[in-house]
């Protein structure tokens, strides 16, 4: 019986990775143009949403965008069971900015997380004697994250700031093209919250 068992559990494992690689190998085909774009984006979607889910899985309680972060925290309104492939479905709060003549999207999500669409997202971490910190929680930690987002005066990027223990953090972020590139600036200043 015991036999059996690994015989069965070896073809669920295999077929695990066979279905991996396939899912890569569609991407990959339409990205190099021999298969439909409405199958590419699907398949590319699924993939990052695989990979997602493995790296979830593997790594635990690291720092997360605002939307995978609440997915994963069981004490909020958006979590999500772990499904074997990790889509952000349910905190799917963002501000979009692009520029003229450019159809490419910059993403700033509510705890200053940005990145462009299908691609990956960054924060500005900090460190105040030896301990480090950044716009968010993770994904298990107790804290109520606690931050205010304004478009700035000439509605052309976004401020964030949050206040973590003592200390202010404010993020600017506004789009530019870099080598005909469409990607983000971005100024991080960090201040005593404390009144003096």
């Amino acid at each position: 019986m015991a036999g059996r068992l690994r015989k069965i559990r070896k073809i669920f494992q295999q077929r695990e990775k066979v279905q991996n690689t396939a899912v890569c190998a569609r991407a990959l085909a339409a990205m190099i143009g021999k298969q439909p774009k409405v199958e590419m984006t699907e398949t590319a979607h699924l993939s990052r949403a695989m990979l997602t889910a493995r790296v979830i899985k593997t790594c635990g309680n690291i720092p997360w965008p605002a939307s995978i972060s609440r997915e994963l925290d069981v004490e909020d309104p958006a979590f999500l069971p772990p499904l074997g492939a990790h889509l952000p479905l349910s905190a799917r709060d963002a501000t979009a900015l692009g520029y003229t003549g450019q159809s490419q999207v910059l993403w700033v999500d509510p705890w200053g997380w940005s990145g462009l669409t299908n691609g990956p997202m960054v924060t500005v971490w900090f460190g105040v004697e030896g301990e480090s910190f950044l716009l968010g929680k993770l994904p298990h930690e107790e804290r109520k994250v606690v931050t205010s987002q304004v478009r700035s005066d000439d509605g052309h990027g976004i401020h964030t700031k949050a206040v973590l223990r003592d200390l202010e953090m404010e993020i600017f972020h506004w789009p530019i093209l870099l080598e005909e590139r469409l990607t983000w600036a971005i100024v991080a200043r960090i201040r005593s919250a404390k009144p003096r």
